[in-house]
């Protein structure tokens, strides 16, 4: 953008003695920082705002006239300008006397420096006057107060085409228009409005009932809670245990060494185990010897609850049922960064009882098991081991009776 000469129309030959008296140090920084609120529509850089920022710091007194001089040397005004190199700094001064935002009053030798009268005020001074940047005052002040304005608005639409994005399909042209109008940084408002109303109209116009039951599904898993626990619906069941089929090996199958696992030797298995951490390792290796043994129904509330301490200082009190457990397995699996669909998931397919208990033993075991969410999803799969809940339960208790003995 082309540095833009500002200008004053309201302004006089001797505007600068009528407002200069009106004027110190700080009110001088301060409308140098309006003026970098609108350094982008008038086409300043960041170097002009660093030169002015350096010159006003060094605004000790003015003259006579009420005039601000600065005699800084330019070696000075680099240090203050953070270090700018001195031959950007001169150019820098020489683009801002373009600008009308300063002038140089020269000496006969080049210096800066003041002429002082017998009461020590100055009545004369060589040097980089400020007074052009004080007589344009009311008009950066202005031009601030509209930019201040223009990008207030500004966030309020983009606030509200982020909201908007919730109302339409999450895949489509309406979502990559929004998408890019965000990522696009704009100085008028009034195209990001223009914008936003069509893709409101387009939203109004697409929402439906059945559009909206779709794109946002709720995980309400909690209603069933108001209900016994054999009224629960079919899919929520606990799944009947369905013993893995029996697969024929070779009549003579060389046993193993103990040390076999170090030998670089592929060994096939036909129940894949997962490896979450070193403990879900000696987890994986836990079987069960008969049905009855992962039979849900056999376990008791009062087993869960020995088995799993660490999950029940959680509850609000001591829970005595089925539905109690299922509560606090609900609230205890956002912790360990289970979300809602990996949560259906396991509703689905362990049913109430088989989710709370998985729940359960994976807040008893966090810390073991390095990411419950993986090591869930991996229980999950449709390939994956013949999982059982109570096994997994049982392995727990199996292995505190044994540190405790």
């Amino acid at each position: 953008m082309a540095l833009k000469r500002i200008s004053l129309a309201s302004a006089g030959p001797n505007a600068h003695a009528q407002s200069g008296a009106n004027w110190d140090r700080p009110a001088i920084q301060s409308l140098v920082r309006d003026l970098q609120e609108v350094a982008g529509d008038l086409g300043l850089k960041d170097r002009h705002i660093r030169v002015l920022t350096a010159l006003a710091s060094f605004v000790r007194e003015f003259t006579s006239d009420n005039r601000p001089v600065v005699f800084a040397s330019n070696e000075a005004l680099s240090k203050r300008a953070a270090g700018m190199p001195v031959p950007t700094l001169q150019r820098t001064l020489r683009q801002l006397c373009g600008l009308d935002l300063v002038e140089r009053n020269l000496s006969p030798n080049g210096k800066r420096y003041p002429h002082r009268g017998a009461n020590g005020a100055i009545v004369e001074a060589f040097g980089i006057d400020l007074s052009p940047l004080l007589r344009q005052a009311n008009e950066i002040r202005s031009l601030a107060v509209h930019a201040e304005e223009r990008k207030g608005r500004i966030r309020l639409i983009r606030d509200r085409l982020s909201l908007l994005r919730n109302r339409l399909p999450k895949e489509g042209e309406a979502q990559a228009t929004i998408r890019a109008l965000l990522r696009t940084r704009h100085r008028c408002p009034s195209e990001l409005e223009a914008a936003y109303q069509n893709l409101s109209d387009l939203a109004e116009a697409s929402s439906s009932p059945a559009v909206a039951v779709q794109e946002r599904p709720e995980f309400t898993p909690a209603i069933h809670l108001e209900l016994d626990m054999d009224a629960l619906p079919q899919k929520y069941a606990a799944p009947a245990h369905v013993p893995s089929p029996a697969i024929a090996g070779p009549a003579n199958t060389e046993e193993l060494t103990p040390n076999a696992h170090q030998i670089d030797t592929h060994h096939q298995s036909s129940k894949p185990r997962i490896f979450e951490s070193e403990e879900a390792q000696k987890i994986g290796e836990e079987t069960c010897t008969s049905s009855d043994d992962c039979n849900m129904q056999d376990v008791t509330a009062a087993e869960l609850a020995d088995t799993c301490p660490e999950a029940i200082q959680y509850a609000l009190g001591k829970p005595k049922s089925w539905r109690d457990f299922h509560n606090l397995a609900l609230s205890l699996a956002p912790m360990v960064g289970i979300g809602e669909q990996l949560a259906r998931r396991a509703h689905e397919k362990l049913g109430v009882q088989g989710f709370t208990m998985t729940v359960l033993c994976l807040v008893q075991k966090f810390g073991v098991i390095r990411n419950p969410a993986a090591y869930l999803t991996r229980l999950l799969m449709p390939n994956g081991q013949d999982y059982s809940p109570v096994r997994f339960l049982r392995s727990i208790a199996a292995r505190q009776a044994a540190a405790a003995a």
